[in-house]
């Protein structure tokens, strides 16, 4: 599950700032990374290349600040067919929830 993220990269991000702050910023990841990522199946849907273009340029920011390379992939990938679209929200959720672990600092066992 953390794989989805460079951990010590989104670590970096969060540790530089008091909880307060981190947690504001732990909000404006997921809003930002969910927004631009609806934006971008829409854009697909709609078959609105300037939207696919916008969402894809804002993602490439997020992904970066946490080292989501995996959901940057798929995102700039054809997400045409509907399966797609469906891999794409399932890995957005999977790499929130990674950034949100590593963001509070929640230790969880290795699988053995």
């Amino acid at each position: 599950m953390l794989s989805m993220i460079d951990q010590a990269v989104t670590q970096a991000q969060f540790s530089a700032f008091p909880a307060d702050i981190s947690a504001r910023l732990l909000s404006a990841a997921d809003t930002d990374i969910t927004q631009w990522s609806d934006q971008l199946l829409a854009g697909w849907e709609a078959g609105d290349n300037e939207a696919i273009s916008r969402a894809r340029h804002a993602l490439k920011g997020l992904c970066g600040n946490f080292g989501a390379s995996q959901l940057l992939e798929m995102a700039v990938s054809d997400l045409s067919l509907p399966e797609h679209r469906q891999q794409f929200r399932s890995l957005r959720e999977a790499t929130l929830h990674a950034i949100r672990i590593v963001a509070l600092g929640i230790t969880i066992p290795s699988a053995q």
